[in-house]
Formats: C-alpha cells, structure tokens, sequence
C-alpha cells in the first residue's frame, strides 16, 4: 500500500513538472518573438551627440528680451562683440595722447560704412519677443540688440542670407512699427567678414552711441568703424588697415598698421570743441596692439 502510494506521488510530481518546464518554454518563445516595449533608463555613451552638434548655434544670437520704450530704465548697452575681448590689462588709450578741445585733427563721418536706407522699409516688431522679431523675412537673424539714448530706442540688427550679410538700425515710428533708418549690405558676400556691434558713450554727454565695425575682406583687412548717433546718423566713420578699436567713456582708441604692418599708428580721438579730434599717431608694435571691442 505505501509502495504504491510513493509511486502515485512521484508520477504526478513528474507530470507537474514536465508542464511546467513546457510552460516556461512557451512562456520564453513569446517573449523572444515579441516586440520589445522595455525602455531603457541608462542612455549609450554617444546619447545626444548629434542633436547636440546639430542644435549649437554655430554664430552667437542674442535672446530675445522685451524691446523697452523710451520711458523705460536703458537696457544693456554692451553688445556681442564679433572679435575676443582684449586682455585685462590693456586700457583704452593706453600711452595715447589725448586731444584737447582745440588740439588735434578734426575727423569726421567721410565715407561712412553705413548709409541712410533708400527704400523706407518698415518693420514690424513684437515687443514682447525683442530684437530677435525684428528680422528681414528670408533672413536669419545673427546678432541684434536695443539701445537708449537721449530718450530714443534704436535698434540694431546684423542677419544673413545665404553668402549676404547687412547691418541695419531701426527707430519706431508707430506702436510696433519700425523704420529701417541706416544701412550697409554685403550683397555678393566678398564685402565683410564680420560685423561688430557695441554700445558706448564715446562722446561724453552721458548718452550711449552706437559703434559699428565691419571687419572687410579687403588685402589690407580693413576695419571700417562707424559711430551711430540717437537721430541715427553716422557721426564718425574711421578706415583702419588691419586695425583695432578700444571704447571708453568720452573717448575712441584706433590703432592701424602702417608700412610694412610691423608697426602701428596709435590714435585717440575725442568729441570736444564742437569736433571730433584726433591724436597725433603714436607708433607702436604690433604686440602692443590689444584685440578689437567691435
């Protein structure tokens, strides 16, 4: 009687088994024919590589920011440089001799970069999203900014399209609406290489201007630097052969190459007496020579 007890439990125990190991083998030929719906939570190595190199903006573009009215606190008047910024230790018009009210060369806005525009385009502007609304339909926005000065806001945008480049100033007409007032275009792209753009009270009346510069593709790489006014009007313009330009509260430092281009001509120039005047040139090295603020 117990022996075939013992035999009856170990039949059954046998054929449990045996359904089991066929239920896991089901079990396991579904799971390897189904389609994986596990998400991983540990990303590979390489993970975000590509969107990464495919998102970086390859030219610094200022964020949008609300575009002040002229009754509104001055926004930041320093904008994106398109040439590093000098060591900390070089000061604008370092050496430099400075031009008195009735001392130096009287200069002016002769063969100014910019002009005033032709075509009297309007732009509208959404306060709200900044300079960054202010683009030229087919146009990308690379750098742009607002200033105030003297009560007005101007706006200034620098954009491309495709090999064409130009720097424009606006001034608001109506609520929203934008004159383009100044203007310099790169039409065929052999014109500039870049443009700069800063903000800074270069005249001394406690009012920012607007300081261009436009880094030419020329043979003698030509700096051309334009100082924008709050009418706007360019009110200098300087030609500068492989130059450089330091900004300072009331004053302009411009250094150009001269000769052969181991030596450089060092000039301050300052609003006073009604004029713009400049320094008579200092020769410097060309180690001497700090990096360009526009």
């Amino acid at each position: 009687m117990v022996g075939g007890l013992v035999v009856l439990l170990a039949l059954v125990f046998a054929l449990t088994a045996g359904e089991s190991d066929d239920q896991r083998l089901e079990v396991r030929g579904q799971a390897e024919h189904a389609p994986s719906t596990t998400t991983s939570t540990t990303a590979p190595d390489d993970a975000g590589s590509d969107t990464t190199e495919t998102t970086l903006a390859l030219v610094p573009v200022t964020t949008g920011v609300p575009v002040p009215d002229a009754t509104e606190a001055p926004p930041v008047t320093e904008a994106p440089s398109a040439t590093p910024a000098a060591p900390p230790t070089a000061t604008a018009g370092a050496g430099a001799p400075a031009a008195g009210a009735g001392d130096g060369t009287v200069v002016t806005a002769e063969g100014a970069t910019m002009t005033r525009s032709p075509s009297n385009a309007v732009r509208t502007v959404d306060k709200a999203k900044g300079c960054n609304s202010a683009g030229g339909e087919g146009w990308k926005i690379e750098n742009c900014g607002a200033l105030r000065t003297s009560g007005t806001v101007l706006l200034w945008v620098v954009e491309t399209k495709g090999k064409m480049s130009r720097a424009l100033v606006l001034k608001e007409q109506t609520a929203g609406r934008w004159l383009v007032v100044l203007s310099a275009a790169d039409v065929n792209g052999a014109t500039f290489d870049t443009i700069g753009v800063r903000g800074q009270d270069v005249t001394g009346d406690g009012q920012p201007e607007l300081v261009f510069g436009f880094h030419r593709k020329d043979d003698a790489r030509t700096l051309a630097v334009d100082v924008v006014d709050a009418s706007p009007a360019v009110i200098l313009h300087r030609d500068l052969p492989r130059g450089s330009v330091r900004l300072a509260p009331g004053e302009i430092t411009t250094w150009a190459a001269s000769g052969s281009g181991n030596t450089f001509d060092q000039v301050a120039i300052r609003f006073a007496g009604g004029a713009w005047r400049a320094s008579a040139a200092q020769s410097v090295s060309r180690s001497a020579v700090p990096a360009s603020m526009v």
